[in-house]
């Protein structure tokens, strides 16, 4: 018989690039002094940054994360867990649609309007994130917002990010003192970790917002709150 050999069909070809993990927790942070940590070398304390707490703290727990910041520090300590490159509105939403994280951390300086991505090198707010970018742009479906940006907790940014999908949302009414930022999350992660539902997720932050902080006062002091 002449006929063609039937051949085995081929296996597919898999592809050598790492597959990426959904990361359960998305912080993005912009520092107005990115330079900080190099310029200051040994007289620079990590506590004054809460990337770098919520860094140790996310690592040390094993929670899958990814953060974008652009602070020297990571120069001089290196993390496979950051993307130093600047912020925009579109990386933001690709990170979101990728990894449909469970936690959303915007650690930035901000104010009612909205929070700031970039700045020039005279200080200034070049790119930022506002209400409209929000609504329009960002897919938070299933998501808790959390905001350490000062005056970020304003209704206008709240009713954005609730529109976009976040089941809730937690940022400061005013300014904020440093030292309370990694407390917060520290007591707000290790819970939502846990939690099954949004039911559950309302319990969670209720009880962070009302754990004391270092000093005495409780959590719920300087954050605001919105819950779908």
């Amino acid at each position: 018989d002449g006929g063609t050999e039937l051949r085995p069909p081929r296996e597919p070809i898999e592809s050598k690039e790492p597959k990426l993990a959904r990361c359960e927790v998305l912080l993005f942070a912009c520092s107005r002094s990115p330079e900080l940590a190099t310029t200051m070398g040994e007289s620079f304390k990590p506590g004054w940054a809460e990337y770098i707490a919520l860094h140790d703290l996310l690592l040390a727990s094993s929670t899958p994360f990814l953060m974008f910041d652009n602070s020297s520090w990571w120069d001089l300590h290196p993390s496979s867990h950051i993307d130093a490159s600047p912020l925009t509105v579109d990386k933001i939403a690709e990170a979101l649609r990728t990894h449909r994280p469970r936690i959303v951390h915007v650690g930035m300086h901000g104010d009612p309007a909205g929070f700031a991505m970039q700045w020039d090198g005279e200080k200034r707010c070049r790119v930022r994130l506002g209400a409209s970018d929000i609504r329009e742009r960002l897919d938070l479906r299933g998501a808790v917002v959390v905001s350490s940006a000062c005056s970020t907790g304003s209704v206008g940014l709240g009713e954005a990010i609730l529109a976009a999908g976040a089941i809730a949302y937690v940022a400061p009414r005013t300014k904020i003192a440093i030292n309370r930022l990694g407390g917060f999350m520290s007591e707000l992660m290790p819970r939502c970790a846990r939690a099954l539902s949004a039911a559950d997720v309302r319990r969670c932050l209720a009880e962070a917002l009302d754990a004391p902080s270092a000093d005495g006062p409780t959590f719920r002091d300087w954050y605001g709150s919105f819950f779908v």
